[in-house]
């Protein structure tokens, strides 16, 4: 009898390890600080828009989250400039 053979479990390659990425996490503070400023600046409560149903798996949610711990030097250089936040707001 052949043996069954067994799919491989699903792995995320944006967040199987964390831990690679926890290196680019430096300055999320300050990058906090600096987007929930340009929110406030269109109208929006930070906190609101984190817990509202509608962005809950949105793009939105997606770029703030990519804004404040980015998974490589890249991004993080990008998010580091200083009208990124702004540009992530809007």
């Amino acid at each position: 009898a052949e043996a069954e053979s067994t799919p491989l479990p699903y792995t995320s390659k944006s967040t199987a390890s964390p831990d690679v990425s926890c290196e680019f996490h430096a300055g999320s503070e300050e990058r906090k600080e600096r987007l929930h400023k340009a929110l406030i600046e269109l109208g929006l409560d930070p906190d609101e828009f984190l817990e509202l149903p509608e962005y809950q798996g949105s793009a939105a949610l997606r770029t703030y989250s990519s804004f404040m711990l980015p998974k490589s030097e890249g991004a993080l250089a990008m998010a580091n400039q200083p009208r990124r936040a702004a540009v992530v707001a809007n």
